[in-house]
C-alpha cells in the first residue's frame, strides 16, 4: 500500500454524530446519523478523529444536503479543514474494517504527520476508503 500526499483543497462542511466511546461507539454513531439523515446515498461520507484533552473524539460525518439541514434534524456541524494529508487507500473497506486501525497506526509513524492540532480522516468512496492524517 503506497503512502501519498492527499490535498483537501477547500474546507468540507458536514453534519455529524459524535461517538459516545472510541472506538467501540463508532458504528452506533453512523447508525444514529443515518437515522437522522435517511441514509448516506449521494453524500460525501467521512470519519474524523481528533485528540481533545488527551482523549480521542470520533465523529461520523456526511456532507449537508441543504443549508440548515443540521439544525432541522438535530445534528451537529463539523468542518473538515482544508490542507495536506498523508494518506493510504484501503480497498474493500467493508471486508477490511479491522485493517483500518492498522493502517492508521502505520500512518502515525510517518515522519510528516501530526495529530498535534491535526486530525485523522476517513473518506469513503464506494468500496474504498482513504485513510489520512494531517501533514505537518
Amino acid at each position: 500500500m503506497a503512502t501519498e500526499k492527499f490535498e483537501v483543497k477547500e474546507d468540507i462542511l458536514t453534519i455529524c454524530e459524535q461517538a459516545k466511546t472510541f472506538p467501540a461507539g463508532i458504528q452506533d454513531a453512523y447508525a444514529a446519523l443515518s437515522a437522522k439523515t435517511g441514509g448516506f446515498t449521494g453524500r460525501g461520507c467521512y470519519g474524523v478523529t481528533e485528540k481533545v484533552d488527551g482523549r480521542y473524539i470520533y465523529r461520523a460525518c456526511v456532507s449537508e444536503s441543504y443549508p440548515g439541514e443540521g439544525e432541522k434534524i438535530g445534528a451537529d456541524h463539523y468542518t473538515i479543514p482544508k490542507g495536506t494529508y498523508i494518506a493510504n487507500k484501503l480497498g474493500n473497506w467493508m471486508e477490511n474494517i479491522p485493517r483500518i486501525a492498522t493502517v492508521f497506526d502505520e500512518l502515525m509513524r510517518h515522519p510528516d504527520v501530526t495529530m498535534d492540532g491535526g486530525i485523522a480522516l476517513e473518506y469513503y468512496v464506494g468500496n474504498d476508503v482513504w485513510l489520512m492524517i494531517t501533514a505537518k
